[in-house]
């Protein structure tokens, strides 16, 4: 079996090691019908998951509150293979995320589909959630990072994240230091999800908004960036212009009210 990660911590944490490991955890998944999924990766430039330098260091799951799973990627002290790696995307790609009877759901979904796509797995099929989107129909004011949320409904999470800090880089970060991250990352996200899902819950119409609207407009924004979409230019200048002379008038009324 894996060996836990021991600290003080909200969140089992057992490190994947070995590939019969993976194919267990992905049983249970497939058991429960549960995958709350997170990536961590090396430090994003202003090209992301298309930069050629981009890595996805580590996969952490979790199906159940209060513990999480973290299989090392192309992490410097991965204990897999390159092609083991690979072989983990595709095990992941044809048993979980393209499997309509398992739930995924994340924080960002939309941006760990994009890591996924970005090793030759795009297909994403069944029910989706995000806790990013979930969070703005809930609570609009407020910011909507998990970091900033979440401590508010479950206080022991509060600063998860000071373990990995002081390593100069994502991609210097031990890989122990980063599972444990990862799978409390994940645990929390789960248990965010329930959270906000009974939140939304007591406002009928909030969460039909959410299941019928936003989440199926995530998932076209997502192919949409994915494989780019055409734009006329005539129509972007005309409504460019319009925003102008709309941004023009907000400015006059606000000027009337010093």
């Amino acid at each position: 079996e894996g060996s836990n990660v021991e600290r003080e911590s909200p969140t089992k944490v057992t490190l994947i090691t070995t590939i019969p490991e993976v194919e267990q955890l992905i049983e249970y998944v497939k058991q429960t019908g549960e995958c709350c999924f997170d990536f961590e990766n090396t430090k994003l430039t202003d090209m992301g998951v298309y930069d050629p330098n981009f890595k996805a260091t580590l996969l952490s799951v979790s199906f159940q509150h209060g513990s999480a799973y973290s299989i090392p990627l192309f992490h410097f002290e991965t204990p897999f293979t390159e092609k083991e790696v690979l072989s983990i995307f595709k095990m992941f790609s044809e048993e979980v995320w393209a499997n309509p009877k398992i739930r995924k759901l994340n924080q960002n979904i939309k941006y760990d589909m994009h890591v996924a796509a970005r090793y030759g797995y795009p297909i994403f099929r069944g029910r989706l959630d995000s806790t990013m989107v979930m969070h703005s129909l809930v609570d609009d004011l407020s910011k909507h990072g998990i970091k900033e949320w979440l401590p508010e409904m479950f206080p022991q999470f509060k600063g998860w994240e000071l373990g990995i800090q002081g390593y100069g880089g994502w991609d210097k970060i031990p890989l122990r230091q980063l599972s444990e991250y990862g799978g409390v990352d994940t645990d929390a996200a789960f248990r965010g999800f329930t959270a906000l899902e009974q939140k939304l819950l007591t406002d009928i119409r909030s969460y039909r908004l959410y299941r019928n609207l936003s989440m199926f407009a995530l998932t076209t924004l997502y192919n949409m960036e994915r494989r780019g979409m055409l734009l006329g230019r005539g129509e972007i200048t005309t409504y460019e212009a319009r925003a102008v002379e709309l941004l023009h008038q907000q400015a006059a009324i606000m000027n009337k009210y010093p």
